[in-house]
């Protein structure tokens, strides 16, 4: 059979687009080269040259071809019947395959939508998130009728902060109880849909505090030259995820010789550790405190307060985090980086430092039914990150009050005692 032929053959762009996706899955998108395409899909570089350009434009139409995919088996959302909390459960549940070891298409498209730079998948993930949302607002409107459609909104984003949070607890520890979490989450959901259709105006204001971001302040001495190398590490770990941050690119974003980069470390991993670890520390200094409280019954204004500042802060200098998140979504290799492992002991000293509060404020006198204290603690970072994102996501630099009020409502609720 020629090359026109067979490259023409049935399922043969399918079974390209289909491998792509699955390397993309696996190990990220540097690691989706032409050879390991044509050997995942059984097929001659030909054939995938016979359909597509290079291999940006295969990895642009395998998101493409997912994302397809996804709409196909996710929409239209069936209606909600029943009791309105279990049904909310049960859509976080389709939202995330039922909370899969391998929420491939979510995952992908997180670290797909944090680069800073954007581009066209970037943005076509984000039409997906977009497309997500519609659908969802409408299921909520059905729900409960009551709702204007400003508030099925909120809700909807509300809605999808809960699944991707749950996928970035889910990612940080394995023994996070996903659907303790997520069946709590869903009653909260209804919850608050049933307060909101009564009272559109509860959670107000609907404002926007505007952030101003840090200027890197440049540096011309020997001094600078290394910390300007570290600061370009981390912006391309945060862009480009740990596989993509490789020396030739640092040398690139740092203006500087590779040389002058094994001169400030040994190797790819040591320069990730060290650049990590230069961050942490002037991150950690923006993490809110937590305090004792006189009245431990107003924790939820004082977290409120708290996430708040927490996203100012980390729009302000965003690269720790996302570079963090980047690590933690990305599928693992035998042995983590070290800058994974060195990130992941930071959050879990700030995590433990927000568990031992919850301890004697939400928690005190005991746990809370099914959860511990750690566990809210986990929750309540991975919906402040999960908030991040989507800012970073949809390219602001303000932070909307009402959505943060929700959320810490949606907290309130999950962590009440029945």
């Amino acid at each position: 059979m020629g090359e026109e032929q067979r490259a023409e053959a049935p399922g043969a762009r399918e079974r390209i687009l289909d491998a792509t996706f699955a390397l993309l899955a696996e190990e990220g998108r540097d690691a989706a080269d032409m050879k390991r395409i044509t050997e995942a899909a059984g097929v001659k570089a030909s054939s995938v040259y016979w359909f597509f350009q290079d291999k940006d434009d295969v990895v642009l139409e395998a998101i493409g071809h997912g994302t397809l995919e996804w709409t196909r088996r996710k929409f239209p959302l069936a209606p909600p019947a029943g009791d309105l909390g279990e049904a909310a459960f049960a859509l976080l549940r389709h939202l995330t395959d039922d909370f899969s070891e391998r929420a491939d298409f979510w995952r992908i498209g997180l670290q797909m939508s944090l680069p800073k730079q954007g581009g066209t998948m970037a943005r076509r993930v984000t039409e997906m998130r977009e497309r997500t949302g519609e659908e969802v607002a409408s299921w909520w409107s059905v729900a409960e009728p009551g709702l204007d459609g400003d508030t099925a909104v909120a809700l909807a984003r509300l809605t999808m902060s809960a699944v991707g949070a749950l996928l970035i607890a889910r990612r940080a520890d394995a023994g996070f109880p996903t659907r303790v979490v997520a069946r709590k989450c869903g009653h909260a959901l209804a919850g608050l849909a049933g307060r909101l259709a009564v009272d559109p105006e509860a959670f107000a204001p609907a404002g926007l505090t505007p952030v101003s971001r840090s200027v890197p302040r440049p540096a011309e001495d020997e001094t600078g030259s290394r910390e300007r190398i570290l600061a370009a590490t981390l912006a391309v770990l945060a862009e480009e995820g740990y596989r993509g941050a490789t020396i030739a690119r640092v040398t690139r974003r740092a203006g500087v010789s590779t040389s002058s980069v094994y001169w400030v470390c040994d190797n790819k991993e040591d320069l990730v550790r060290q650049a990590v670890g230069r961050a942490a520390d002037s991150w950690y200094s923006t993490v809110p405190a937590c305090l004792p409280l006189a009245d431990p019954a107003s924790w939820p204004a004082y977290l409120e307060e708290g996430f708040e500042r927490y996203l100012v802060a980390n729009l302000a200098a965003p690269d720790f985090v996302l570079a963090g998140l980047q690590l933690t979504l990305d599928e693992e290799p035998d042995e983590p980086p070290a800058g994974y492992t060195l990130y992941r002991a930071i959050r879990e000293t700030v995590r433990e430092r927000t568990a031992r509060w919850l301890r004697t404020t939400v928690c005190a006198g005991g746990a809370v039914a099914e959860l511990r204290a750690e566990d809210i603690a986990l929750w309540i970072h991975a919906l402040m990150d999960e908030t991040f994102t989507q800012l970073v996501i949809a390219r602001t630099d303000v932070v909307p009050h009402r959505h943060v009020r929700l959320t810490v409502a949606l907290l309130e609720a999950l962590a009440a005692r029945r």
